[in-house]
């Protein structure tokens, strides 16, 4: 076990095999490695963006993350029912939303979701998805007629690469598929669906095979599906705790915000635990309900600490 400062003054935290094997009691950070994860991993802390308030660059329970390909990063400022756009380093650019019910309006977002062109918003409170540019600029909502009743309440979404949508409706307890023109197409994970039922469905990705992975809350797990909705598998029932996030990096590697247990997990994408990150607090390293979790190149892993109303960074390598 090795602690030492990193490089920009953040704390790294070394460990290898077997169970824990890193705890930093001043600043609450726990690092724990599967016994049968084949590599030794590094978690780096890299930064804090934001602090609770209502200005430029400041949350209110911020409950969704996205990146786009650029690395900008996107906030579902929810208590402050809005959108953020900043940098990777956290400075901010521009904001939309502001509480309402009209169109370019939020009520609770609870989700976005960044693909480099449109910015997708799950406008939870509002029973809608909004659709942005990358500036966010107002492009249009889902469903079109305000009449119809698509889902609920919207709690996640998702954008496979081909542009289908993915839309977590947590008070029907079903994933939506829409096509690429906003039709349905399809919804999963409901009552008939046994083993695949979700219970209070929150956040969504899409795996780089396009397999869709459910943060399923009320069941302690990651429910995975295939594209087309068909029940696969899922991870680590038995590990988690009511988990709101989730995220899979280019290699398969699946992130999950284990709101819970206030901390950050890492599966390989057979589902064998790796690490998980991180203790109930306020200091560095430390967690208040983490909502979502998302992840950028080089391993950089950016984690909504709702509670604390801030966004954490950190690094995570193999030895």
């Amino acid at each position: 076990m090795r602690f030492h400062r990193a490089a920009g003054g953040g704390w790294r935290v070394a460990g290898g095999y077997g169970a824990i094997v890193g705890l930093m009691a001043g600043l609450g950070l726990l690092f724990f490695a599967s016994p049968s994860a084949a590599q030794e991993y590094t978690v780096t802390f890299h930064g804090v963006i934001g602090r609770e308030g209502v200005g430029f660059g400041e949350f209110l329970n911020p409950a969704g993350i996205s990146l786009d390909p650029a690395g900008n990063l996107y906030v579902a400022d929810s208590g402050n029912h809005r959108i953020q756009r900043l940098t990777q380093a956290g400075e901010y650019m521009t904001i939309f939303g502001g509480f309402g019910f009209d169109r370019q309006q939020l009520n609770q977002p609870m989700a976005v979701v960044a693909t480099g062109l449109d910015v997708y918003v799950a406008d939870m409170q509002n029973r809608r998805i909004q659709r942005l540019d990358r500036l966010l600029n107002f492009l249009g909502v889902l469903p079109e007629d305000p009449e119809a009743s698509l889902f609920g309440f919207p709690r996640g979404v998702a954008i496979s690469k081909v542009g289908e949508i993915y839309v977590a409706d947590t008070e029907n307890e079903e994933i939506v598929k829409l096509n690429t023109s906003g039709q349905l197409e399809v919804r999963f994970g409901g009552f008939s669906y046994e083993q695949g039922r979700l219970r209070r469905p929150a956040n969504i990705a899409v795996g780089p095979a396009g397999k869709v992975y459910v943060a399923d809350t009320g069941n302690h797990r990651i429910a995975i599906f295939d594209a087309f909705g068909g029940y696969l598998t899922d991870i680590s029932s038995d590990t988690l705790k009511a988990p709101e996030g989730v995220d899979v990096d280019d290699s398969g590697l699946v992130y999950v915000a284990d709101t819970g247990n206030h901390r950050f997990t890492v599966f390989s994408k057979e589902g064998t635990l790796l690490l998980s990150f991180g203790a109930q607090g306020v200091g560095i390293g430390s967690f208040s309900e983490p909502r979502d979790i998302s992840v950028g190149p080089a391993g950089k892993i950016y984690v909504a600490d709702t509670g604390n109303h801030r966004i954490q960074m950190f690094r995570m390598e193999k030895k």
